[in-house]
């Protein structure tokens, strides 16, 4: 190749590692600062939620167990028996 040729190609390979640099160039003038805003809102956000957080604490309750409640003493079958039969010929006696 002639001296013409090589002279052309450096030109060229120059231009290209311009040009790429420019592209980065532009890639960190132009994200840089949009990063820096996201991590930005990001801290003002987290710092919202936390005050919030620590603002609105629930009352505390007081621990207290719930009222006990009667309940009836357990019958056995004979009597629960006895008194279906009791009600059956009550509500009859009523119907006649």
């Amino acid at each position: 190749m002639s001296w013409k040729v090589r002279l052309g190609f450096a030109v060229l390979a120059l231009l290209g590692a311009l040009m790429v640099l420019g592209f980065v160039k532009s890639l960190i003038f132009e994200l840089v600062p949009l990063v820096i805003l996201l991590l930005l809102g990001y801290g003002a956000f987290r710092l919202y939620m936390a005050s919030r957080g620590k603002a609105e604490t629930p009352p505390q309750l007081p621990n207290t167990t719930p009222p006990a409640v009667q309940a009836r003493p357990p019958k056995d079958a004979a009597t629960r028996l006895r008194e279906i039969r009791e009600d059956a010929a009550r509500q009859q006696s009523q119907q006649q």
